[in-house]
């Protein structure tokens, strides 16, 4: 069995939808220290002017020592952001061919009011998943208790959920995995090779590693083979 991990992404690029598109089993690490300058509450979409940023609103900024899954949403403070997102969406993308099935998708789930950032960026996860056809499936490392960092998270990982082989993904797997260690283990190892495809856009120009929801609006229900073709 094929496993592969990442952390629980806000509306992520397509290589994310790949990766878990190439696996028996995806693991989200939601159980890992949070970050401000990742992508787990902001992303980039497409506009007239280029990429412009979205980002979810966060409680206790600094997030010391705090946990991806402990992460609340400052709806206190930005008791508008949901409208914002949506009001963007529609103002970049209200042209788009595939704009009112995609938006129906994210009103669904915009709709509810959040507060944990990573399920909400999971429903996000797994309603594009749904949309895509791509039926993996995916735990949580909270669950399954999935502790230590780097390459001991990689064989934790594969121990408890009897995974024979771990899928290494585009970022920091691919530099930081001993592998000789992992391979000690009886795990082996793939990597995602994965190539961004050029997709029909909005907007003069191609714009690679934009959010998935750029592909979404654009290509709709032929989403999931431009990134199968990839």
């Amino acid at each position: 069995m094929i496993v592969a991990a990442h952390q629980p992404l806000f509306i992520p690029w397509i290589g994310y939808f790949d990766k878990i598109n190439k696996v028996d089993l995806f693991v989200i690490v939601d159980n890992v220290q949070f970050t401000t300058a990742g992508w787990i509450r902001r992303n980039t979409i497409k506009g007239s002017l280029g990429a412009q940023r979205l980002i979810v609103p966060v409680k206790d900024k600094k997030h010391t020592g705090q946990l991806i899954s402990d992460v609340l949403i400052d709806n206190d403070s930005n008791p508008h952001w949901r409208t914002k997102h949506l009001k963007t969406f529609i103002a970049n993308y209200g042209r788009a061919p595939y704009f009112e099935q995609i938006i129906d998708l994210l009103n669904h789930i915009y709709s509810l009011e959040w507060k944990s950032l990573s399920r909400f960026n999971i429903e996000l996860i797994n309603g594009i998943c749904s949309f895509l056809d791509i039926h993996t499936q995916i735990v949580f490392a909270s669950d399954k208790n999935i502790q230590g960092g780097k390459t001991d998270l990689i064989i934790d990982i594969c121990e408890k959920t009897d995974a024979d082989t771990f899928m290494l993904g585009m970022g920091g797997s691919l530099l930081y995995a001993d592998r000789a260690l992992i391979l000690s283990k009886g795990i082996k190892l793939v990597s995602q090779n994965f190539r961004h495809p050029e997709y029909r856009q909005l907007y003069e120009g191609f714009l690679p590693n934009l959010s998935v929801l750029d592909l979404l609006f654009n290509m709709g229900p032929q989403s999931g083979n431009v990134i199968r073709s990839s």
